[in-house]
Order: C-alpha cells, then structure tokens, then sequence
C-alpha cells in the first residue's frame, strides 16, 4: 500500500437551514463541470468529485445530510466513465451513509 489518497469521502448532518451545495459551490466548480443529478433531494455530480444533500430528521430536528466526494487522482482515467462511477457510487453510498448516521 502505498498510503497516497485517491478518494477524499465526507458526510454529515447540517443544520436545515443551509444548503450544502451553495456553501461548496466553488469547490464543485472547480473539481470540473458541475451538472444536477437526481439523488437525494439535490445533488451535483462534477468531473472529479460528487456532493448530495437530503432532508431528514435527526435526533428530533429537521435537518439535512450532505455527502461530498473528492477525488485526487482521475480514476477512472476517461472523464464519461468518471462521472458515471461518481454517480453509481454516490446512488448507493448515499442512503445508506445517511441511515448509518441516523437521519431518517
């Protein structure tokens, strides 16, 4: 193993009054050519990286679920196939990642 970091994975639970996606604007833009996908309640699915968000509720409050997904070395090597991992990766990690946490 060679202790390099390929793929920079993130979730959490957020209050429900912020949009995750607008507060990680620039950073999807400049993880390439951010484009909506249908996950979640929103979702952006870039050409290095991923972001969906859901509302649920948490320990009683409202809040959301946001998971961000960074890659830091482009794998698969074509862009198409990329962005298509990206999104079959965040379809069935989302879900599951937010029950984990305790978001219902």
């Amino acid at each position: 193993m060679d202790q390099n970091l390929v793929v920079y994975l993130s979730g959490d639970v957020v209050a429900g009054d912020i949009d995750p996606i607008k507060v990680q604007d620039q950073a999807l833009v400049r993880l390439g050519n951010p484009a909506t996908a249908d996950i979640g309640d929103e979702a952006v699915i870039a050409d290095r990286g991923a972001m969906a968000v859901a509302s649920c509720t948490y320990k009683g409050k409202r809040q959301k679920f946001a998971v961000l997904i960074q890659l830091q070395k482009n794998v698969p090597e074509k862009t198409s196939e990329r962005r298509n991992a990206l999104r079959s990766f965040l379809r069935s990690y989302f879900p599951k990642a937010m029950e984990k946490q305790g978001c219902k």
